[in-house]
């Protein structure tokens, strides 16, 4: 972490209308974007108020905003975001691909795990199945799934919690 992200972490939620007027700016670039979301999943303060805008970098063209989005989505998400999640398991970056992942097993729900599941059981989850690259994300989805799964049986067990 360089010492600009400490020094916005460190004045946190004061920084946030400037974080608003930069992602409603027309010229800001994508390394910006994905910056301000690797921040804001530093700080500790309620962030929710960007999460339009980072549901919105789920669809960004830049692998970079794209897995920032998602990793932030991992602590700001509920439920009712999981279906962008869920078409990320398939990005073009297979490290947004395990990230989306990990976002739905901490995140995710019946629907999201069936999505997972799905997606594992799929003909062609990635274009290059088969090679090494294929095996290794479908280890780390699931390994994501089963953490989803247990997260959720934990949580049938003890409801309220």
């Amino acid at each position: 972490m360089g010492g600009e992200q400490r020094a916005l972490i460190q004045l946190g939620e004061r920084v946030f209308p400037i974080f608003r007027a930069i992602l409603v700016a027309k010229d800001v670039q994508d390394r910006e974007i994905s910056r301000m979301f690797g921040t804001l999943a530093e700080m500790k303060a309620d962030r929710s108020q960007f999460l339009e805008h980072v549901i919105a970098g789920l669809s960004n063209e830049s692998a970079g905003v794209r897995g920032a989005a998602v990793q932030l989505l991992a602590q700001i998400g509920s439920t009712r975001d999981t279906a962008p999640i869920v078409a990320l398991l398939s990005d073009k970056e297979w490290t947004n691909s395990i990230s989306a992942a990990k976002t739905l097993a901490a995140i995710g729900d019946r629907r999201a795990l069936a999505a997972v599941d799905i997606w594992l059981n799929s003909s062609s989850p990635r274009q290059h199945d088969g090679d090494k690259l294929s095996e290794q994300l479908r280890k780390h989805v699931t390994k994501y799934r089963d953490e989803l799964r247990q997260r959720l049986e934990k949580e049938k067990k003890s409801p309220g919690k």
